[in-house]
């Protein structure tokens, strides 16, 4: 028979396991001597929490709130027999799904007033395992302080534990772990240097310790860092060393004679863009076309001109963003991101090649735009920028670039502010520019989620992970709830019966209702493709909107659901850019401006230098076709 056990109130077999409690609880037994039968009425206890119960009827719920005060008895007058003398063979008997919990109750029944150190120590001794158990208990952490220092640092998995509490990002629910006091930094290090020469270290911990930044909560030197990177290669060397894995594709061409601009070819392992030279040669002197190339053709951004190759949590596959680890520091780099990257590197060196046939180099394209473009289009004068020459070595075209991206957002905020570029003044500047500060010219550029409220919507009609979206008749055809209902015809009794409270709260909210033959209908579909679309790409752009979508986004603006900001980069852009450019934000960051800067790039390896030159101009190109779109709309809304 199957025991109850507790996850959440929103795990899948809540409503099952709730069921269950209430039968068990029509004959509840007193004089109980199996210690899985005590902490099975534990879990039952759990269940019957105000969020779960409330959608019973109220003599159900009295009956659960009755059972709790006679369970809670039942269980304290058990916990009092528990003595050294008796823990260890308590301990042998309880299931394993149930260690959690005893532990727990060990620290909500007192059970830790008599037991003393020595009997931790010896437990934790002849089972390592219950370590982590006891330290989601505060309390019991300050008391056996000591004992569990010992053991964090004899045993070699420790690390994971400190890393699991302070690095690793957890979507899901995440206990709380709790460390002792007496353990000092040098103990810590001691304990990521211990894991790093473990011969079964996991190998996507390693990778978190590589790039791992000292804290107050974790220590750990460049050296110690060094040592974990060259773990990680050896460790990778043999997990390839048979060629292991799925082969994916990724290849960009150029043809002429094709009857259209492009052909795109797309599926799961191979990717193939074909692009018409003959539509590059008849445009080769219109440098507008050119750059227009990397919207319209190789598609850097979308129709709001956000740029489309930023990491996005919607693009995203469910063990991508459930099993896959990674620091709550990192740049969330998933497959998408990584394939979308390398398509838009693969288009950038494939299009410099074509150029150059044609005695065009991109370098010229990016230094008229600043140069010739603003000023005859906008009026923007003395807009300087130095490209590379084709003399240049690639390891030089890098350094000197990167002057020049910063350069060129300078001279930008200073029209901005000024309305015009004041080459003196830019001479004089030496500070470092945050790319969150470039300013905009637009009021109310962007618009953000916000707050709690957005989230829990978001997730009831967006989320393929929420119960809404499934029907016992459709089972789990539609990704979620808004996919579900505006292709099916389904009434509010066919929603699972513990789901009722969060349909219940989109009616009351307006965002649904029953139409008069009893189906769920969207209520404002204007409004819920905004929220829709702003769910899926984490931003949108206020001014790219029509009047009608503008107002209802001034309305949820005034509901709290959303907000305003202004800058030139929107925020997912903002990530992007650290992301490549420095550690500000991110530690898993490839750091490019400062490895430059700072002279730590690799020396005498070009191919690498090639690869980082193509990614500063990638950025250019999306930094000109974020200024050009902003001074494009901000002559639209003040003609």
């Amino acid at each position: 028979m199957s025991r109850i056990k507790y996850y959440s109130n929103y795990d899948m077999t809540s409503g099952y396991n709730l069921n269950c409690s209430i039968e068990k609880i029509g004959n509840i037994t007193e004089n109980i001597t199996d210690i899985n039968d005590i902490l099975e009425y534990f879990n039952i206890l759990k269940f019957f929490n105000e969020e779960l119960i409330n959608i019973l009827d109220n003599n159900i719920i009295d009956k659960c709130n009755s059972a709790k005060k006679k369970i809670n008895s039942i269980i304290g007058k058990f916990c009092k027999n528990i003595t050294e003398s008796n823990i260890e063979d308590y301990l042998t008997k309880i299931e394993r799904l149930y260690i959690e919990d005893f532990f727990e109750i060990f620290d909500k029944y007192k059970i830790y007033t008599r037991i003393g150190n020595e009997m931790i120590d010896n437990i934790l001794s002849n089972y390592k395992y219950y370590l982590h158990y006891i330290l989601h208990n505060k309390v019991l952490v300050n008391k056996y302080d000591e004992i569990l220092k010992k053991h964090l640092i004899i045993e070699y998995s420790s690390a994971e534990l400190f890393l699991d509490e302070y690095e690793i990002e957890h979507l899901g629910n995440h206990k709380k772990i709790f460390f002792p006091n007496a353990l000092t930094k040098e103990d810590i290090e001691q304990i990521m240097i211990n894991y790093i020469n473990y011969e079964f270290a996991n190998l996507n911990y390693l990778r978190i310790i590589v790039n791992l930044q000292s804290t107050s909560s974790i220590y750990i030197s460049d050296k110690t860092r060094l040592l974990a990177k060259k773990r990680v290669e050896k460790d990778e060397d043999k997990l390839f060393d048979n060629n292991s894995g799925i082969e994916m594709e990724t290849i960009v061409k150029f043809q002429k004679n094709l009857k259209q601009t492009s052909i795109l070819n797309f599926n799961v392992q191979k990717w193939e863009a074909i692009y018409n030279v003959d539509w590059i040669e008849e445009n080769i002197n219109d440098y507008s076309t050119l750059l227009n190339n990397f919207i319209y053709l190789f598609e850097y951004v979308d129709k709001q001109m956000r740029w489309e190759l930023v990491s996005k949590y919607s693009y995203m596959g469910i063990f991508e963003r459930t099993l896959f680890m990674r620091s709550r520091r990192d740049y969330p780099i998933s497959a998408s991101f990584s394939r979308l990257n390398q398509l838009a590197d693969l288009q950038m060196i494939g299009y410099i090649i074509e150029l150059e046939k044609l005695d065009v180099r991109l370098e010229n394209i990016i230094e008229w735009f600043f140069k010739e473009y603003l000023s005859k289009e906008f009026g923007i004068n003395n807009y300087n920028i130095i490209m590379p020459s084709s003399n240049s070595n690639y390891l030089e075209k890098c350094r000197t670039i990167l002057p020049e991206i910063d350069s060129c957002l300078k001279q930008f905020n200073y029209f901005v502010e000024d309305g015009k570029i004041d080459s003196e003044l830019l001479q004089m500047s030496s500070t470092h520019l945050f790319f969150k500060d470039v300013k905009s010219l637009l009021k109310n550029k962007y618009v953000y989620p916000v707050g709690d409220e957005f989230q829990l919507i978001s997730y009831y009609l967006f989320s393929d992970q929420c119960m809404l979206a499934y029907v016992e008749s459709k089972k789990s055809k539609y990704k979620n709830f808004y996919e579900l209902i505006i292709k099916e015809n389904i009434k509010k009794d066919e929603i699972v019966k513990y789901e009722q409270n969060s349909l219940n709260k989109l009616i009351d909210d307006n965002y649904i209702f029953v139409d008069k033959d009893g189906y769920i209908r969207i209520n404002n579909k204007v409004q819920t493709q905004l929220l829709y679309d702003i769910t899926l790409n984490d931003v949108i752009s206020y001014w790219k909107l029509d009047d009608v979508q503008r107002k209802e986004i001034d309305n949820m603006v005034l509901k709290g659901l959303l907000k305003f900001d202004s800058s030139l980069f929107s925020k997912p852009e903002q990530d992007y850019l650290n992301y490549y450019l420095n550690k500000s934000e991110f530690i898993n960051s490839l750091d490019l401006r400062n490895m430059y800067s700072h002279g730590t790039q690799p020396f005498g390896n070009e191919s690498i230098h090639h690869s980082n030159y193509i990614k500063f101009l990638k950025i250019l190109v999306l930094i000109i076709i974020k200024i050009n779109d902003e001074l494009c709309i901000n002559d639209e809304i003040n003609y």
